[in-house]
Formats: C-alpha cells, structure tokens, sequence
C-alpha cells in the first residue's frame, strides 16, 4: 500500500508517466480493501490459546455478530469487485466518459467505506 501511495504522488495527466499513476492507485486502493476485508473477517473468526493447544474460539457469526459489521463486510467485498470491473472497462473501453466516471466514484466509495471500517475495528483487532 506504501508503494501504491507513493505512486500516486504521480499525476494522472502527466502525458509519459500516466501508467506509474494507475499502478499506485490499484496498488494503494486494492491494498486497503484486501487489508480492511481480511480485518472485518479477522475479527470474527480468532484464535485463541486455552491450556498450550490451539483451538478455535467460540465462532461469533451467528447470534453475535451485528447488522453494521455484515454490511461493512459485504460492502467492501461489493465495492471491492465493482472497482476491479470498472478498472477493468476502463481501460479496455478507452474514451467512455461514463466509465471513467465510475471507476474514480468506484476508488472514492471503496475508501471512504475502508475507513468506515476501521472505526469498527478494536485496538486489539488493529494490531493482530
């Protein structure tokens, strides 16, 4: 994500580099959605050390977990793939306005709902 973000530093309309622009933001978006994915997941499904063994603790899918926690989950899976194909028809289909549309709109909701999904995350959750 790192590198990504320092990709990004590149501007889009710089008429050689363009290409070093579009690896970041696919780098530094698809990064934090895996990240935030696997976080939201990560939560629900720990495993705890009980006398030395490895067993899985009580699994919280079920009676525990909340509405807001199955949709961030979802959301960011959703917006995660939307992006990927709008990423994808944009730059097979060169020159579709709409298209570039939704692939920016599509980078700008998968962010903002990733940093939704972190206030949800516990301290303890964050440093896994």
């Amino acid at each position: 994500m790192s590198g990504g973000f320092i990709l990004l530093t590149v501007p889009y309309d710089h008429p050689r580099l363009t290409i070093l622009h579009i690896i970041g933001v696919v780098m530094f978006v698809g990064g934090f959605a895996v990240l935030n994915f696997y976080a939201q997941i990560h939560r629900r499904a720990l495993i705890g050390s009980e006398s030395g063994s490895e067993t899985l603790k009580a699994n919280k899918w079920g009676k525990n977990v909340t509405f807001v926690e199955k949709f961030l989950i979802g959301a960011i899976f959703i917006l995660g793939v939307l992006y990927s194909v709008a990423f994808f028809l944009d730059f097979t289909i060169v020159g579709n306005e709409i298209l570039h549309y939704l692939n920016a709109s599509s980078q700008k909701a998968i962010i903002f709902t990733c940093l939704l999904a972190i206030f949800n995350l516990d301290p303890d959750d964050v440093l896994m």
